[in-house]
């Protein structure tokens, strides 16, 4: 069975094929997007404001990948244009742009879709990574384990960065090792851009892989957890 994210990202592929066809996409890469758009970032939409046929909305910039790092964006355009992304209030985006516009041909669609490919986009700008730090890692699993631990006393985490700490959830005490089984969690891939932090693995053992995004503020607070269920 499938889980959560398989879902979004089914409908984020749906969205993807009915944009092209309403606004004749070319189709592109996430990577390629970035590399084109003069800024890449990391944003939470504000409120919508519609005025007659106008609509602005003003994003709070939480990471800045490709150009001037700005506090806020302004996302101004037409309220009722033939082709163009919206946003809830709320929602988060990793957004590609080289003016004011948000034009999904541009790759501005769901973070569901987007998030997933961040390391090649971050790949393709050349984006400095560092290793994601334990508590980062820790609130990742945090947000992605807990339905998945079943009480278990005691589960490996495969990431050798960490090996030799642990931490709890409820009552499962997780120990990070340099090697594990194959049943253990294993992360995939940990780092931190900006103030961002990536992470992935899975889990053998409940069949499952996990992504996900957090931001800092303060301490590391997810903006985005996907679960696949196989």
């Amino acid at each position: 069975m499938r889980g959560l994210l398989s879902f979004l990202v089914f409908g984020a592929l749906l969205l993807s094929a009915d944009v092209a066809d309403a606004c004749s996409c070319v189709n592109r890469s996430f990577a390629e997007h970035a590399k084109t758009e003069k800024r890449v970032f990391l944003a939470r939409a504000g409120k919508p404001v519609k005025t007659g046929d106008a609509l602005k909305q003003t994003f709070t910039v939480l990471a800045t990948f490709k150009g001037p790092a700005q506090a806020q964006f302004l996302f101004d355009r037409p309220a009722t244009p033939p082709c163009a992304s919206s946003y809830a209030d709320g929602e988060v985006a990793i957004l590609f742009t080289s003016g004011g516009d948000l034009d999904p041909c541009h790759g501005n669609l769901p973070l569901s879709s987007t998030a997933l490919e961040l390391p090649d986009i971050l790949k393709a700008l050349g984006t400095k990574r560092d290793a994601a730090k334990a508590d980062a890692v820790e609130a990742a699993l945090r947000a992605a384990l807990p339905k998945y631990l079943h009480a278990r006393p005691q589960v490996s985490v495969r990431h050798a960065p960490l090996a030799g700490t642990s931490f709890e959830i409820d009552k499962s005490k997780l120990s990070y090792a340099r090697t594990a089984t194959a049943k253990d969690v294993e992360i995939t891939a940990a780092f931190t851009a900006d103030s961002i932090t990536f992470v992935q693995g899975k889990y053998s053992t409940e069949g499952i892989s996990f992504t996900v995004l957090l931001h800092f503020d303060k301490t590391w607070k997810p903006v985005g957890s996907w679960v696949v269920e196989k």
